[in-house]
C-alpha cells in the first residue's frame, strides 16, 4: 500500500487520522454509517473514535463500532447537528505504510513544497510545544483538555468567556455552548495545550509593537535573514534529505 506523500511519517509514527463526518457542513445528518479497510492488520487497542457520544474505542450509547479482522465499520444512530463530527484517529506501526521511491515526486509537488516551507517559517514569534511533543500526545492518547482548564485560572477564564453572558447576548448560545464543550471534552487540537504561551507571547508582541524602535530594528534584522528562507536552499535541503532526485538522475 503506497501513500504519495511523507507527511504521514511523523517522526517515525504513523497514523490514520480523518473526519468521516464534518463538523462544518450546515445541514443535520441522520443515521451515519461507515467502514474503513485497511491495507493489512493494526493494533485494535490505538483505535479512537471522537463523537458527540464522547471520545470512546468502544461502542458507547448512539455510536457503534465493530472490528472485523482489517475493516472497521460503525454507525451513529442520532442526529448530528451542524458542528457536530465523527473522528477517527488509528495509531500505527512506523513501517505501517510503504513510501515510494523519490522518482515519483514531480517538480510542481517539489516546487509548491518549498514555497509553502519559505511563507511558514518566515515569523516573528514562536511559541508552543514542539511537533515531537504534540505527536507524542496523539500517539499516546494521553491529552486531557480538562485538566488545563482545572490547573490554569488563565485557561479557566478564557473557556469560561465563551459562554459568559457579554458573549450569549451577541453570539449564537448552541454554537457558543458546542464550542465549550468541545475544548473542555474533546479538543482534538490541543488547543489548550498552548494557550497560555500565546497569550504571553501575544502581549509581548503587542508590548514590542509600541516600542517603535525596537520592533523596527525587529524588522530589520528578519529581513536580513530571510535569505536562509530562499526557496533555492529549501528545495536543495528537500532534495538532499527526502527526495535524493541527483542521485537518481546520475544513476
Amino acid at each position: 500500500y503506497e501513500v504519495v506523500t511523507t507527511d504521514l511519517d511523523l517522526n517515525g509514527i504513523q497514523m490514520l487520522f480523518m473526519n468521516i463526518t464534518s463538523g462544518k457542513w450546515n445541514t443535520d445528518t441522520h443515521e451515519v454509517q461507515f467502514s474503513i479497510k485497511m491495507p493489512k492488520p493494526f493494533d485494535r487497542e490505538k483505535l479512537l473514535f471522537d463523537s458527540p457520544a464522547g471520545v470512546t474505542s468502544t461502542s458507547t450509547g448512539p455510536f457503534n463500532l465493530v472490528v472485523t479482522g482489517n475493516t472497521i465499520s460503525g454507525s451513529y444512530t442520532e442526529t448530528l447537528y451542524p458542528g457536530d463530527a465523527i473522528t477517527v484517529q488509528l495509531t500505527l506501526d512506523k513501517d505501517y505504510f510503504k513510501f515510494p521511491s523519490p522518482d515519483k515526486y514531480g517538480l510542481i509537488g517539489t516546487l509548491i513544497a518549498g514555497a509553502f516551507t519559505v511563507i511558514m517559517t518566515i515569523l516573528f514569534y514562536i511559541f508552543g510545544k514542539d511537533s515531537d511533543t504534540v505527536i507524542a500526545h496523539y500517539a499516546k492518547a494521553d491529552y486531557v483538555s480538562k485538566d488545563y482548564y482545572d490547573k490554569s485560572p488563565v485557561i479557566k477564564k478564557a473557556v469560561d468567556f465563551i459562554i459568559s453572558k457579554e458573549v450569549l447576548k451577541v453570539g449564537h448560545k448552541e454554537n457558543l455552548e458546542r464550542l465549550y464543550n468541545e475544548l473542555l471534552n474533546k479538543d482534538w487540537f490541543m488547543t489548550l495545550l498552548d494557550l497560555e504561551e500565546y497569550i504571553k507571547v501575544k502581549d509581548q508582541m503587542f508590548a514590542d509593537y509600541e516600542n517603535r524602535e525596537k520592533w523596527q530594528k525587529m524588522m530589520l534584522v528578519n529581513i536580513a535573514k530571510a535569505g536562509f528562507f530562499s526557496s533555492d536552499r529549501t528545495i536543495s535541503e528537500y532534495d538532499r534529505d527526502i527526495w535524493h532526485l541527483k542521485e537518481g538522475l546520475e544513476d
